[in-house]
């Protein structure tokens, strides 16, 4: 950097003339700028833009002569880059300005709160410098180049350095441009350059360090602290251009998440009497420190609930440069319980620290040294331009950001290996960098990074230094049901443990938003696609409840990690995944507009994420018969005071009837305490198959403290009588069939209804005697595993976006009388798991031309949108077939539900089904039967 320098950002009253607004501008894609001096005075460029934001929010048609789409490469994830006209090539800015008359004999600086990439500056034709700092605020001293009363001409060159950061900004988006409002001030020859305050909360005071540029002798600094209707004040001298003092604070208020008392240090500098400068900060006392594996907040436990943020903006593409969009965010997040916040592979500008501040809202900031793009893999061996690049924005990063009490932690990079061969990543990423973080904001705490892919702070390279851990448990979470607890976290973690990108669950993509963003310049991708996809699969009409379907599957599968987490004794904290929606991947709370989720209350949600959270302890069963229920609760208790005398109390409901209710006194429970309030006096009451509700209340003497619910079926331990049924298999004792099971596919005389696991003989071939039965009349079950091709994802929960084209993205259950009195709400609800995991369903474009409409379906990945189903039926000829490949048997012999579900598809079977609505053929059948089960006859 020539001439340009980092530059904290202090609020002052020096005379300013601002720069945001109209600028002229162009694209520069052959790169030919600097060659054809674009940054003379005389230089006219075509095309007009605002600032702040970015190039990239404008509409450009790739016909026009000076704008064309870059030929350099996208990044490897080109589906993330979402904008309309992606533009990597260089860009020029040119903006012109007169600064007053009178500022003659000051000194005059550019102010520049945030360019990204790169940018190179030019003033009236002569060049200012060079920076690479795209995370920070930059300045440079104008006056030798300045016309003071008249016309001044500012140039600047954005482009893409071969070394540069590599985070969010660089990668979903690729956008460049200034982010941040630009100034340009006049200041004394002496004058203020930073304002550092680092806290103390026992005794309660703030130690200053201020920062002179043009010190000289005989200089004083005069500090008054005001805040929460009290004054502080303090002074001290100027000694070689800097100055420290402590100013105690008796009696000032905490900053915490619940009460975000703020305080601002005034600061002047006077020479005598004579005042010279003035410089302000905001800044709150608080404390962050870690013991054993907990967080501590003021001293007291804290688990941290946080939502990543991907930095999705659709209508400026980069960070709007205004705080009330954040206090907008803000306060929704705190509204659905979240406290805290980590940004993906990027930092948050300041307008969304002031909010953080403002509203009690913990940050961490991550550093952008690698995230998806072409620099990540270089970090495993960075060469020394890199290196240095990473040092100098940590600087810069840090010494802009540590004044603001929401910034608790920094993270040095995510899903970075620490213990590979190469050491060169452990040094940096758990060396260095940590030590230069901690030396310029010891009141933060360190990640040295996110999901380092190993869980002890000792490592072959040696020990780790770092505060927190934060890592993914491997494939566990994205291959089990999250109720296939309980976690499976090392002995060897010691440390407050952090879920990475905990519960990574996507939902079908709303089709509306195709219009939403219509006008606007980033792409819904694949959101189109997924259209087209429904529509080639013939379920465009089917679309918005699969849509929807899907969305009640993600805020299930949430609530049960979420409360995963808090209930583990090794878990400080998550950071959720995500906070908001990606158009093509709708994994978060709110949509990318940050819409509240359609269907769920942030009354519900706090049930969940709160200081307070119940938990059920259900041995992963859900589904029940008349009698004891081994069911237990567990009390995470994260508050800012002791609960003295708390109460569980608890009711089953079925809709608005009370079936059972209790109450129990506990023990207290302290702060950051889990506890165990033991089994429930519960029994599940006889009745008629139905949905209960199990409702947990958590008192302290008057004071409700929290709730939380469950659902949980009711079945009955009967079974049935079907004299009229046959079954290649056995089924449970409790159903009383009037023919023995029998393997070969002959349904015996006087059978009505065929019970069987396969349409194919030991050879391979259909069995003409069992096409021959269901034409003639009879109804087959077939029980599913295999025996009609299948769909390639055997699991209940949906997939990530990026995991493949396949996936089951949810359910929907069609009202149909084969499911009797089973109970459901129009999807498979978390009762289902034991149905459908491992359950692989039946893809139904094998019977095209027929279109099947199932009784229950199982949605397709947006990519493919798959036309498959866990349960249908079909005529053939006079007869019926109903397929269902859930989890049926040998499952009925042993779960309630499996059972149930199973009686109702006999029984509707039995009682002689009506014609299907869809009637196929048996050439159609046998193209359903896997070609490996069907050889063709000789």
């Amino acid at each position: 950097m020539t001439g340009i320098f980092p530059s904290p950002e202090l609020e002052t009253s020096r005379p300013r003339v601002a720069l945001d607004g109209a600028w002229v501008f162009s694209y520069d894609p052959d790169d030919v700028g600097v060659q054809q001096q674009w940054f003379a005075e005389g230089a006219v460029l075509p095309e007009e833009i605002t600032v702040p934001g970015c190039s990239q929010v404008r509409r450009y048609a790739s016909a026009r002569g000076n704008v064309r789409v870059t030929d350099v490469a996208i990044p490897e994830h080109s589906s993330t880059i979402m904008l309309k006209y992606g533009c990597l090539h260089p860009s020029w800015y040119q903006r012109r300005f007169i600064v007053p008359a009178e500022w003659a004999g000051q000194r005059v600086f550019l102010h520049v709160g945030g360019v990204k990439p790169a940018a190179e500056f030019w003033l009236n034709g002569q060049k200012l410098g060079e920076t690479v700092t795209s995370r920070s605020p930059v300045r440079c001293e104008l006056t030798p180049h300045l016309r003071f009363g008249a016309e001044n001409v500012l140039v600047a060159r954005i482009h893409w350095p071969k070394y540069r950061l590599d985070g969010v900004w660089d990668v979903w988006h690729a956008w460049s441009g200034f982010y941040r409002s630009l100034w340009v001030e006049a200041a004394p020859a002496a004058h203020l350059a930073d304002i550092h305050v680092i806290p103390a909360i026992n005794p309660a005071a703030a130690r200053l360090k201020i920062a002179i540029n043009g010190a000289r002798e005989g200089l004083r600094v005069v500090c008054e602290i005001s805040g929460q209707g009290e004054t502080y004040a303090g002074e001290a001298a100027v000694r070689g251009g800097e100055a420290s003092l402590a100013v105690p604070m008796p009696g000032a208020k905490l900053w915490s998440v619940n009460y975000p008392n703020l305080y601002r240090a005034t600061v002047r500098l006077v020479d005598g009497d004579t005042p010279l400068d003035e410089g302000a900060i905001r800044f709150g006392l608080r404390e962050i420190s870690v013991k054993c594996r907990q967080v501590l907040l003021n001293g007291t436990p804290i688990f941290l609930r946080g939502g990543c943020d991907d930095h999705i903006y659709p209508e400026t593409v980069c960070p709007p440069a205004d705080v009330n969009v954040y206090r907008e965010r803000i306060r929704k997040a705190k509204q659905y319980g979240f406290n805290y916040t980590k940004s993906a592979c990027e930092v948050f500008t300041r307008e969304y620290l002031e909010a953080a501040d403002e509203l009690g809202y913990l940050v961490c900031q991550e550093m952008p040294f690698g995230v998806l793009g072409e620099l990540r893999e270089i970090r495993n061996d960075p060469p020394a331009e890199l290196t240095g690049l990473w040092q100098r924005e940590l600087a810069n990063i840090v010494t802009f950001d540590r004044d603001h009490p929401s910034v608790i932690a920094y993270s040095m990079a995510s899903e970075q290996p620490v213990n590979w061969d190469n050491p060169a990543p452990f040094t940096w990423f758990s060396r260095k960098l940590p030590a230069l973080a901690r030396r310029l904001n010891p009141a933060a705490l360190i990640i040295d990074v996110t999901a380092g892919f190993h869980f002890s702070v000792d490592t072959r390279h040696g020990r780790r230094d770092t505060d927190l851990l934060e890592d993914s448990l491997g494939t566990r979470e994205f291959t089990l049901t999250p109720m296939h607890g309980p976690l499976e976290i090392p002995d060897t973690v010691k440390q407050p443990f952090l879920l990475h990108e905990w519960n990574w669950i996507a939902a079908l993509p709303d089709p509306k938003l195709i219009e939403r963003y219509r006008d606007l310049p980033l792409e819904p991708v694949q959101v189109p696609e997924m259209v087209e996809a429904a529509k080639q699969n013939g379920l465009l009409d089917a679309l918005p409840e699969m849509v929807d379907r899907s969305h009640r599957l993600k805020h299930v599968l949430r609530k049960d990690a979420y409360e995963l987490a808090f209930e583990h004794p090794k878990v400080a904290g998550f950071h959720g995944w995500l906070i908001h929606d990606i158009a093509y991947c709708p994994e978060g709370v709110f949509t990318e507009f940050w819409d509240e989720p359609a269907g769920l209350s942030a009354e519900e949600f706090r049930t969940y994420n709160d200081d307070t959270v119940l938990t059920l302890d259900d041995d992963d069963r859900r589904s029940f018969i008349p009698g004891a229920m081994p069911l237990g609760v567990q009390i995470a208790h994260f508050g800012e005071r002791p609960l003295e005398a708390p109460v569980l109390r608890w009711r089953l409901m079925q809709q608005n009837a009370m079936l059972a209710e209790g109450e129990r006194a506990l023990k207290p429970i302290a702060c950051g305490t889990r506890a165990n309030a033991g089994r429930l006096a519960l029994k599940m009451p006889a009745g008629p198959p139905a949905a209960v509700e199990l409702v947990c209340e958590l008192w302290d003497e008057v004071r409700k403290v929290c709730w939380n619910h469950w659902p949980l079926w009711r079945f009955s331990p009967a079974g049935g009588r079907f004299p009229a049924v046959s079954s290649t298999q056995p089924l449970p004792a409790r159903f009383q069939i009037g023919h023995k099971p029998d393997d070969p596919l002959v349904p015996p005389l006087g059978a009505r209804v065929f019970v069987t696991h396969r349409l194919v003989d030991g050879g391979g071939f259909v069995i003409d005697n069992l096409l021959r039965f269901i034409r003639e009349g009879g109804r087959v079950l077939l029980l599913s595993s295999g025996a009609l091709k299948e769909a390639e994802s055997c699991m209940y929960r949906t997939v990530p976006y990026n995991m493949g084209t396949h996936g089951n993205m949810g359910t929907v259950i069609r009202p149909h009388p084969a499911l009797g009195d089973f109970p459901h709400e129009g999807w498979c609800d978390l009762p289902f798991i034991s149905l459908i995991e491992g359950a692989y369903p039946m893809r139904l474009d094998s019977f095209r031309p027929a279109r099947i409409d199932p009784i229950i379906r199982s949605n397709g990945h947006l990519v493919s949108m798959e036309d498959k189903a866990y349960l249908f039926e079909v005529g053939l000829g006079d007869g019926v077939l109903l397929a269902c490949s859930l989890n049926l048997l040998p499952a009925a012999h042993v779960d309630p539900a499996a059972r149930h579900l199973l009686r109702c598809l006999l029984a509707y079977l039995a009682d002689g089904a009506p014609a299907p609505e869809v009637v196929i053929t048996e050439d159609q059948l046998r193209a359903a039967i896997p070609l490996r089960d069907c050889p063709v006859p000789a």
